[in-house]
């Protein structure tokens, strides 16, 4: 019984330490919108994971003339 609980433990801490070890990433692109004429351009999509993502998502918009620039990540 207590081998069994022993082994049940391990395979328990295992599970959580690969759960905890998992990068948080997602394929973010920029996305420009002219104001005045309502036309919107992707860019290419790129992945960003932890720290990046983070800096990318809290990243505020970008206006520059007639466009404004933001991140939109999946």
């Amino acid at each position: 019984m207590k081998k069994l609980l022993t082994i049940l433990f391990a395979v328990a801490f295992i599970g959580a330490m690969t759960v905890s070890c998992k990068e948080d990433c997602k394929n973010c692109k920029t996305k420009t919108t002219n104001n005045a004429t309502g036309d919107v351009t992707e860019g290419s999509s790129s992945e960003y994971c932890d720290e990046q993502l983070d800096q990318v998502e809290n990243e505020a918009p970008t206006t520059v003339g007639d466009n404004t620039s933001t991140w939109v990540c999946e």
